[in-house]
């Protein structure tokens, strides 16, 4: 286990989206990804509930689970958008809040705070 001595801790970034501002992009680490929609099809069973933190690129990731249909593999779905943070994400924010509504998807919450 490693101890960190508080005045040695520093606060990374990260981020999918390479536009937010605390990413320090000369100073960095490539991690690899999976495919979220792939990886809730081969559990195999419905999934209760999931919180989507993934710094910015939630949006994206919901409209992919919409399309695909694989919201309805899962229960309920937490997300932190971050629109409040970043004002990039406000418009595709927005538009995401007025498909949920349009199609009467009950179980995404984009008020995760």
């Amino acid at each position: 286990m490693a101890i960190i001595a508080p005045s040695r801790f520093r606060w990374f970034g990260s981020s999918l989206l390479s536009f937010k501002e605390n990413i320090n992009k000369t100073n960095h680490h490539k991690v690899e990804t999976l495919d979220f929609i792939e990886f809730i099809k081969n559990i195999g069973k419905k999934v209760r509930l999931i919180k989507i933190d993934i710094e910015g690129a939630g949006v994206k990731s919901i409209n992919e689970m919409i399309d695909s249909g694989i919201y309805r593999n899962i229960d309920q779905k937490f997300v932190e958008t971050h629109d409040d943070l970043i004002s990039d994400l406000v418009d595709a924010t927005n538009e995401l809040r007025r498909r949920i509504k349009k199609e009467e998807i009950t179980n995404i919450n984009l008020n995760w705070d």
